[in-house]
């Protein structure tokens, strides 16, 4: 209520929160809707996903990955247009580091005895009572790296479940998409609906009673059409990818072709997978089979590289058993990296 009517007051109102989970999607509607000001510094892939999509969907792939990577003291500020102009790309800015305390130990641990009695329990921890956020923001980092090979937004997992929904039944009314995702109620799918409907990604016919919804052109090209010539021009490799990705789909993992810009010392995937339920990142690898046959180093690379450019496990498949020799001999941490023979 506040928000709706504290501009016809006068009234400025500081909101700040962790992370988008801390709120429910309605009131993270409200605030990006009235909020004429909205600034975030580094967030969580999945908050750079949601937020990127609703500051500007031209520009989401660019803006979430900017969110999700920024350094220390670094934020990205979106601004409400003036009247009659063009609404302003997000812009980044950053803060100088504060200065240095120059204070003895006994002043600190005076200051931090006295805010535990006014502001806590007295029971926090010595580890957090030191400055540790060098290291957790590292960490983010870190966890976010992989990322930088994505082609489209990562969407959040309930929207990615109604794209692929759409995707496989065609159009759908509110009821039929509901019990394909399995929500609780029709409220929360509603909610997902309107901000996906907003930013594109769903298109809506209203021209009956019975209003459907449909995966827009640009989501079924951006998501959905896998042009396996950017993964490899053998024979098979097509036929395995095709497999691969209907079998992620089926899974409800998300999966998308990954960036092929060859550059000359650094890594790339094939695809690249997000589990939503174990919120983690897969280099999906695929092997034809005169490439395990003339270059099997290849394949051994393809099983130890993934690390390096920030992903939580790695998948390698192809129609050729030779994946499986090379998969024996050279892989220890099999845990973390499969290799899949399609019969």
């Amino acid at each position: 209520m506040i928000l709706s009517q504290a501009r016809s007051y006068r009234l400025g109102l500081l909101l700040a929160h962790q992370t988008t989970a801390q709120i429910t999607d309605s009131l993270l509607e409200e605030i990006t809707g009235n909020c004429g000001t909205q600034i975030a510094g580094r967030v969580s892939g999945k908050d750079a996903s949601k937020l990127a999509n609703i500051w500007d969907p031209r520009f989401s792939k660019e803006i979430q990955q900017q969110l999700a990577s920024q350094e220390d003291y670094h934020w990205t500020i979106k601004m409400r247009a003036a009247p009659g102009e063009e609404q302003p790309t997000p812009l980044q800015f950053w803060l100088h580091r504060p200065p240095a305390i120059n204070k003895d130990e006994q002043f600190l641990n005076d200051f931090i005895s006295e805010q535990k009695r006014l502001y806590g329990n007295g029971k926090i921890e010595r580890s957090f009572e030191t400055d540790n956020s060098s290291i957790l923001q590292q960490k983010q980092i870190e966890k976010n790296r992989w990322l930088r090979y994505i082609t489209v937004p990562l969407p959040e997992k309930k929207q990615w479940q109604i794209m692929v929904v759409l995707h496989k039944k065609g159009q759908l009314q509110l009821t039929e998409i509901t019990e394909q995702v399995k929500a609780e109620t029709r409220d929360d799918v509603v909610s997902i609906l309107k901000n996906m409907v907003k930013s594109g990604i769903v298109g809506k016919d209203d021209s009956t009673r019975n209003v459907k919804y449909f995966l827009s052109k640009k989501t079924v090209e951006n998501y959905f059409t896998f042009d396996d010539t950017k993964i490899g021009t053998a024979e098979d490799i097509s036929r395995v990818t095709q497999k691969v990705v209907n079998n992620y789909l089926d899974m409800g993992v998300f999966i998308t072709v990954a960036s092929q810009d060859v550059k000359k010392g650094k890594y790339r995937s094939d695809l690249i997978g997000y589990h939503f339920d174990e919120e983690k990142s897969i280099s999906i690898e695929i092997e034809s089979a005169s490439e395990l046959t003339s270059h099997p180093e290849h394949a051994r690379l393809n099983m130890e590289k993934w690390r390096d450019m920030g992903f939580d496990m790695c998948h390698c498949w192809s129609e050729s058993k030779k994946l499986l020799e090379v998969y024996d001999s050279q892989v220890t941490d099999k845990e973390n990296v499969r290799a899949f023979v399609i019969v």
